[in-house]
Protein backbone atom coordinates (compact mmCIF):
# COMPACT_ATOMS: atom_id res chain seq x y z
CA UNK A 1 0.00 0.00 0.00
CA UNK A 2 1.34 3.18 -1.11
CA UNK A 3 0.26 6.83 0.20
CA UNK A 4 -1.81 7.14 -2.85
CA UNK A 5 -3.43 3.89 -2.56
CA UNK A 6 -4.50 5.12 1.15
CA UNK A 7 -6.20 8.10 -0.34
CA UNK A 8 -8.17 6.36 -3.35
CA UNK A 9 -8.95 3.36 -0.70
CA UNK A 10 -12.32 4.18 2.21
CA UNK A 11 -10.66 4.24 5.65
CA UNK A 12 -11.42 1.53 8.32
CA UNK A 13 -12.29 1.91 11.53
CA UNK A 14 -10.81 -0.06 14.23
CA UNK A 15 -9.70 -0.26 17.86
CA UNK A 16 -6.50 -0.81 18.88
CA UNK A 17 -5.03 -1.35 22.62
CA UNK A 18 -2.03 0.00 23.86
CA UNK A 19 -0.30 0.72 27.35
CA UNK A 20 -1.34 3.53 29.03
CA UNK A 21 2.17 4.43 28.94
CA UNK A 22 1.88 4.62 25.75
CA UNK A 23 -0.79 6.27 25.33
CA UNK A 24 0.24 9.01 27.68
CA UNK A 25 4.03 10.03 25.62
CA UNK A 26 2.03 10.55 22.24
CA UNK A 27 -0.75 12.23 24.24
CA UNK A 28 2.30 14.45 25.93
CA UNK A 29 3.87 14.71 22.93
CA UNK A 30 0.86 16.12 20.80
CA UNK A 31 0.96 13.14 18.25
CA UNK A 32 -2.33 12.20 16.17
CA UNK A 33 -2.77 8.64 17.64
CA UNK A 34 -4.42 7.19 14.52
CA UNK A 35 -1.63 9.06 12.03
CA UNK A 36 1.00 7.88 14.25
CA UNK A 37 -0.64 4.19 13.53
CA UNK A 38 -1.20 4.92 9.35
CA UNK A 39 2.15 5.90 9.00
CA UNK A 40 3.83 2.78 10.97
CA UNK A 41 1.31 0.24 8.86
CA UNK A 42 2.54 2.38 5.66
CA UNK A 43 5.92 1.97 6.75
CA UNK A 44 5.70 -1.97 7.11
CA UNK A 45 4.03 -2.26 4.15
CA UNK A 46 6.31 0.11 1.79
CA UNK A 47 8.65 -1.77 -0.81
CA UNK A 48 10.83 1.88 -0.10
CA UNK A 49 11.15 1.86 3.83
CA UNK A 50 13.20 -0.02 5.60
CA UNK A 51 13.44 0.19 9.37
CA UNK A 52 16.24 -0.31 11.19
CA UNK A 53 16.60 -0.87 15.56
CA UNK A 54 19.61 1.55 16.79
CA UNK A 55 20.75 2.76 20.15
CA UNK A 56 19.56 5.91 21.84
CA UNK A 57 22.69 7.52 20.73
CA UNK A 58 22.48 6.50 17.18
CA UNK A 59 19.17 7.46 16.67
CA UNK A 60 19.63 10.60 18.73
CA UNK A 61 22.20 11.64 16.83
CA UNK A 62 20.38 10.56 13.36
CA UNK A 63 17.51 13.01 14.51
CA UNK A 64 20.13 15.75 15.37
CA UNK A 65 21.74 15.68 11.73
CA UNK A 66 18.33 15.57 9.81
CA UNK A 67 16.44 18.05 11.60
CA UNK A 68 19.65 20.38 11.90
CA UNK A 69 20.26 20.06 8.48
CA UNK A 70 17.12 19.87 6.63
CA UNK A 71 18.17 16.47 4.70
CA UNK A 72 16.12 13.66 2.99
CA UNK A 73 16.45 10.08 3.29
CA UNK A 74 17.41 10.29 -0.44
CA UNK A 75 20.33 11.75 0.06
CA UNK A 76 21.61 9.77 2.97
CA UNK A 77 20.75 6.58 0.47
CA UNK A 78 24.29 6.25 -1.08
CA UNK A 79 25.86 6.56 2.41
CA UNK A 80 23.35 3.90 3.53
CA UNK A 81 24.37 1.36 0.14
CA UNK A 82 27.97 2.30 1.29
CA UNK A 83 27.58 1.11 4.49
CA UNK A 84 25.52 -2.07 3.47
CA UNK A 85 28.66 -2.78 1.09
CA UNK A 86 31.25 -2.80 4.01
CA UNK A 87 29.07 -4.86 6.08
CA UNK A 88 28.92 -7.36 3.26
CA UNK A 89 32.81 -7.21 3.06
CA UNK A 90 32.83 -7.90 6.83
CA UNK A 91 30.85 -10.65 6.55
CA UNK A 92 32.22 -12.34 3.51
CA UNK A 93 35.48 -12.13 5.57
CA UNK A 94 34.19 -13.68 8.64
CA UNK A 95 32.44 -16.20 6.49
CA UNK A 96 35.40 -17.37 4.85
CA UNK A 97 37.70 -17.23 7.71
CA UNK A 98 35.30 -19.14 9.90
CA UNK A 99 35.42 -21.84 6.49
CA UNK A 100 38.95 -21.96 6.90
CA UNK A 101 38.92 -22.26 10.11
CA UNK A 102 36.98 -25.32 10.06
CA UNK A 103 38.85 -26.90 6.93
CA UNK A 104 42.26 -26.83 8.96
CA UNK A 105 40.18 -28.75 11.68
CA UNK A 106 38.91 -31.11 9.09
CA UNK A 107 42.67 -31.86 8.26
CA UNK A 108 43.61 -32.32 11.55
Amino acid sequence: MTKVDNEKSPNKRVNILIPESYHAKVHEMGINLSGLVREAIEDRLSEKTITLSVSKETHRLYQQIFNETNSSDSEFEPYLKDALQQFVDYLIKNRVTSLENIKSQLKK
